[in-house]
This record gives structure tokens, C-alpha cells and sequence, in this order.
């Protein structure tokens, strides 16, 4: 055994394939798909993702997307799958937060991934933007200013002209008027006067339009959000940027709204809130042909009961929640189906904790050297509350981190190093060590009492 050697441990992450299912949630990603792209089904509506933490949701999600990116199948006269009907994901807990608001980010993610300009997003969302207008000022005001202006130059103007006048019909008396030099003097001299006085005395500019500057304030109002998500997906369904840009053959956006029960109280109204304003757009002011659905993953009774708990210090709280089952029935209107993922079965569980244990060659020979089952193992540590693969997963981890450093420190306890323990302490127990990693994990606080009381057992 080298001490480089990696410590075996499995990463708790949620499956992107059907040869990794082992709790059939591909028949849930293929019930999902049937409810989001059946014909009989017209949008907007919305489902609701249902389960405890742990259930596989995530996977779920998953299976679908990943399947619906991949499939380029077409029907005849139709586009292809993938083409027809385009997922997005919103994960509501990396927007939670009291600096946050859970409807902008939605409206934000959602911009975004159709292709939207972040900073002309942030422009209508966050700033006061100043910009001037020119507005025609009508006739009757053009006019008036037109008069106001040859009020002063034009009587000037005449005055001018009069003494010009007097000035040449005086020199005609003076000097001949048929000598050429005389006629060539007295026509410069008109001449330069008229061009001094148009230059001098013209009236004063005049626009006929007035210049008009506007503050537009952040957008705040359900309206406003609706009308920017319009705008972008219209822009998105049929581009206007070049004369040579197609209409995109989508049919539905689905957008997935993931972890909602991981937000505060008022942080889930609120994403309640925005998605049923989404789902309210009536279907004609949306693009031709294109449709939203929501798919909404939370543990619905932590969703209720936190609707329903956090009425009294909750402006935004509903004005029908006053209990656990009006919270129910809240989201009723909000869930038009429900997909419920119960926790799987023990004997599955335990197969899919047995799969993972036995993929650590290490533990499983030394399991086999002690002549010890790894299915006696798993017994002990998947009890009857382990309900969810991650928390199974949880389990075989911290067994298999507890016998990693044991195995270490036996061995460094045999060659006489600070910190060892003598030989087989633990791995001679490992029974017992399946059992603490199961309360380790599932009994926090009675496996803290037992390390500080280890004859707690005892007595």
C-alpha cells in the first residue's frame, strides 16, 4: 500500500445517461417528456417536479435534456426534436439571497440563454437611462416663433434699406448717372450693403422641433417584465438582425425552475410569483407558434409549509394561506400536473450502496481477507431511514474514509510513528465500523454523545 494512494470515495452527482439509472428515473424523464411535448397538451402550463431532497429530481431533469439535446429524429413535415423544442434551467438557490430578487434573475437567465445583450438587459433592469427625443412643435408655435423672430430684424431691415436708397439717389444728384464709373460705384456699393445687411439683420434660428430628454426608471412592474420577455422572445422566434435570418422552428421553451425549496418564505412567493406572471401572458401577444412551459422541482410539503409558516412576518405571503392545505391548494393553481417521485425501494437502495462499495477494489479485498461480506456491510449501514441515494452515497463514503485512515494509521502505529493505532483496532471491527458510519451520518447528535461517552452503549 503506497501512501500516494487515492482515498476511495464517490461523487454524489446526479446521472446524465440511462446505463447509470438505477432507480428507474428514466421512466420519470420519459413521462416528463410525454406531458411536455404531447399535442393534447397546449401551453403555458406548468409541472411540478415532486420529491424530497435526494430523490432524483436533478436526475430526472437530466435524462431529459440530455436526451432532448441529443435527438435529432425528425417527423415527416416536422424539424427536428431537438430543433422543436428548446430546455432551459434556472437553478433559484444561486439567486437566493436578501441582495437578490428571484423574479429579475429569472426574467434575467432567461434573456439570456434566447440570445439577449446582457448590458441592454441590465440598462432596463438596474439603470436610469437618459435619453433625448425630437418632437415636432406644430404649426401654430412654428409659426408664432417664425413671426417673434422678423419682428426686430425686419423693420431694422427696412430702415436700412430706406437710408441705402436715400444714399444712391443723392449721389445720382451729385455725379452723372449715364458716366460708367458712376453706375459700376453705385451698383458695388448696393451690392455690399444688401449682403451686409442679410448678414447683419437676418432673424434669428428657428426649430421646428424641440428637444424633449427622458429618464426611463428600472423596470419594476409585472408589466414591464412581461413586455421585455416578449420583446426577446419574439427576437428569438424571428430574428431581425439580417434580411437573410429564418424563423427558428421551436415550438416550446421549457424552462426548468430547480431547488425552489431551498429559498426563504418570501423567496419562494416571489418565484411562484414570477413564474405564474410568465404563464399568465396571453397566447396572442407571444410568437406564433411558440409556447412556455415550467417545470418546477421542489419537495412540495417544504414549499407548503413554508408558504403557510411564513404568513405572519411575510408581506408577499398570499392573503388565502392560512393553512398547511391552503398552501396545498396555492399550489394548485401554480402545478397543472404533478409528477410525484416516491423515495426508492430499501432493497434497491442497498443494491445501488452494494454497487458502489464493491467498485473499491482495496476495501473489498481486505473485506474478502477477513473473511467478512460486503453484503453483512451494507446491512448495517443502509437502515430503514435511509430514503434517498444521497444519503446512502453519504454512508459509504464515510466508511470508506474511516477505513482509508484507520488502514494508514494501523500501519504506522505497528512501526512505532505518533499517531498510530495498534494493529486492527479498527479494521478488525468492521462491522461495527459500518454501524458508527450510518449513525455518523444519519445520527449526528448520537454519535457526537458517543464519542464524548464512549461507554454510553455500555450503560
Amino acid at each position: 500500500m503506497q501512501p500516494h494512494e487515492s482515498m476511495p470515495a464517490v461523487l454524489d452527482r446526479q446521472i446524465a445517461n440511462e446505463q447509470d439509472d438505477a432507480f428507474g428515473h428514466r421512466h420519470y424523464a420519459q413521462a416528463l417528456r410525454s406531458l411536455v411535448e404531447s399535442e393534447h397538451h397546449q401551453p403555458p402550463f406548468s409541472i411540478g417536479l415532486l420529491g424530497g431532497w435526494g430523490t432524483g429530481k436533478s436526475s430526472i431533469k437530466e435524462l431529459y435534456t440530455k436526451g432532448l439535446e441529443d435527438d435529432a429524429s425528425a417527423t415527416e413535415g416536422s424539424s427536428a426534436r431537438k430543433d422543436r423544442f428548446r430546455s432551459i434551467t434556472f437553478n433559484a438557490w444561486r439567486f437566493g439571497g436578501k441582495d437578490q430578487d428571484i423574479k429579475r434573475a429569472l426574467l434575467r437567465h432567461v434573456f439570456l440563454e434566447l440570445g439577449g445583450d446582457e448590458k441592454t438587459l441590465h440598462d432596463k433592469l438596474f439603470r436610469n437611462v437618459t435619453h433625448t427625443e425630437q418632437q415636432w412643435k406644430g404649426w401654430k408655435e412654428y409659426c408664432l416663433q417664425l413671426w417673434r423672430a422678423w419682428a426686430m430684424p425686419l423693420p431694422a431691415f427696412v430702415i436700412a434699406m430706406g437710408m441705402l436708397l436715400l444714399f444712391i439717389w443723392a449721389g445720382l444728384k451729385i455725379a452723372p448717372a449715364d458716366a460708367p464709373i458712376v453706375q459700376s460705384t453705385l451698383a458695388l456699393i448696393l451690392t455690399a450693403a444688401y449682403g451686409y445687411l442679410l448678414k447683419q439683420l437676418k432673424p434669428s434660428k428657428i426649430d421646428s422641433f424641440r428637444s424633449i430628454t427622458k429618464v426611463s426608471l428600472p423596470s419594476a412592474s409585472a408589466e414591464q417584465y412581461e413586455e421585455m420577455l416578449l420583446e426577446q422572445l419574439k427576437e428569438f422566434k424571428q430574428p431581425s438582425k439580417s434580411f437573410l435570418s429564418r424563423a427558428i422552428p421551436c415550438e416550446r421553451l421549457v424552462i426548468f425552475v430547480d431547488d425552489l425549496d431551498r429559498l426563504s418564505a418570501e423567496e419562494m412567493v416571489l418565484g411562484l410569483d414570477a413564474v405564474r406572471a410568465f404563464m399568465e401572458i396571453p397566447s396572442d401577444k407571444l410568437p406564433k407558434g411558440l409556447g412556455l412551459v415550467f417545470v418546477i422541482s421542489c419537495d412540495e410539503a417544504k414549499v407548503a409549509d413554508a408558504l403557510w409558516r411564513g404568513r405572519s412576518h411575510n408581506p408577499e405571503q398570499p392573503g388565502t394561506v392560512f393553512s398547511h392545505n391552503d398552501a396545498r391548494r396555492y399550489l394548485d393553481r401554480i402545478f397543472q400536473f404533478r409528477m410525484e417521485i416516491p423515495p426508492p425501494p430499501r432493497g434497491d437502495m442497498r443494491q445501488f450502496a452494494l454497487k458502489h462499495l464493491l467498485a473499491f477494489k482495496e476495501i473489498v479485498n481486505d473485506v474478502h481477507a477477513r473473511g467478512v461480506d460486503a453484503e453483512q456491510l451494507i446491512e448495517r449501514m443502509i437502515h430503514v431511514n435511509v430514503v434517498d441515494p444521497r444519503n446512502a452515497l453519504q454512508i459509504v463514503n464515510a466508511f470508506s474514509q474511516s477505513w482509508w485512515l484507520a488502514k494508514r494509521r494501523e500501519k504506522e502505529g505497528v512501526n512505532g510513528l505518533p499517531g498510530g493505532l495498534h494493529d486492527e483496532a479498527v479494521t478488525g471491527h468492521l462491522e461495527t465500523l459500518a454501524a458508527l458510519s450510518a449513525a455518523k451520518v444519519s445520527f449526528p447528535d448520537f454519535y457526537r454523545d458517543l464519542q464524548e461517552d464512549p461507554e454510553l452503549l455500555d450503560r
